[in-house]
């Protein structure tokens, strides 16, 4: 009886891989990660919803410096960079479609930090977790050269968590010195937060930096001006500063964060003052 059920396993995964290489080809990959037929939603709307569901994973869901938390089990189950595969097929997907190097600098980080050296093993029932999304990033990170953090490139954001009241706005910046010897040419960047946040460039960002040189960039941050601060969740949100860039031809990726904290607005009430204890008059005599 085990053989035959091994035996119908092993045909019908044969059968999966026959009928997901002889069907159509789907180049939004939209059916392919979501399960649902793309026809059935108008241009542009399932590259859309794509895109957005894989900025809220890099956002809502990721935790410093690297991890992504988990979408269920044990209440004691922290967040984890593994978590990362099995959304790196989504990443490679965007990063094709858009060349925001949030999509390559991020998931990059969690790459090397959950699968890379020195990381932990990863159990059996996590084996298809892995191996069914992980090849396909690093296939394009192949394609695209390897591209790989830089020591010289250093990146400082702001020290200390930015702290916001509903609507509130803030200026927030990132310090970037070149210590190389060589230029950091063809520089992309994006500033991406919560996607409940807004977010603006004050000033046009350098496609170089001279060896040596150093660049500020600078953003104005707008809260959502209508959220529930009684819940924990909603109160700390991250910000991702990803760059991609060139060294000498080689290509590389940079990565710094901010950590967003909401607090309620403190309103005054007119005419009052907190009434000391003696005010209150008790008779223990």
């Amino acid at each position: 009886m085990s053989v035959a059920v091994a035996v119908i396993a092993v045909l019908s995964g044969a059968a999966l891989i026959i009928a997901e290489v002889l069907q159509p080809a789907k180049s939004d990959g939209f059916s392919v990660i979501t399960g649902m037929d793309s026809a059935r939603f108008q241009p542009g709307t399932r590259e859309y919803l794509l895109e957005r569901v894989a900025r809220w994973t890099l956002t809502d869901m990721w935790r410093p410096p690297a991890d992504i938390l988990s979408k269920g089990g044990s209440p004691r189950r922290q967040a984890d960079p593994q978590n990362i595969s099995t959304h790196l097929r989504l990443m490679r997907l965007e990063y094709e479609r858009t060349g925001d190097p949030l999509f390559l600098a991020v998931p990059l980080k969690s790459v090397l930090a959950g699968f890379g050296p020195g990381s932990h093993a990863f159990g059996t029932r996590t084996t298809g977790l892995v191996f069914n999304y992980l090849p396909w990033y690093l296939e394009m990170l192949s394609k695209a050269g390897g591209p790989a953090p830089d020591a010289a490139l250093v990146v400082r954001g702001p020290e200390s968590n930015v702290v916001l009241t509903p609507g509130g706005k803030a200026k927030v910046c990132f310090a970037v010195r070149n210590s190389g010897a060589e230029a950091v040419s063809g520089l992309r960047v994006s500033f991406q937060p919560r996607l409940d946040f807004s977010a603006a460039a004050l000033a046009e960002p350098p496609e170089e930096i001279a060896a040596g040189g150093a660049a500020e960039f600078c953003y104005e941050i707008q809260a959502p001006q209508q959220i529930n601060l009684t819940c924990e969740y909603n109160r700390i949100a991250y910000g991702h500063w990803s760059a991609a860039y060139r060294r000498q031809g080689a290509p590389h990726v940079a990565h710094a964060w901010v950590r967003f904290e909401l607090r309620p607005p403190k309103i005054p009430v007119k005419g009052y003052q907190p009434v000391g204890m003696s005010a209150f008059s008790t008779n223990n005599q």
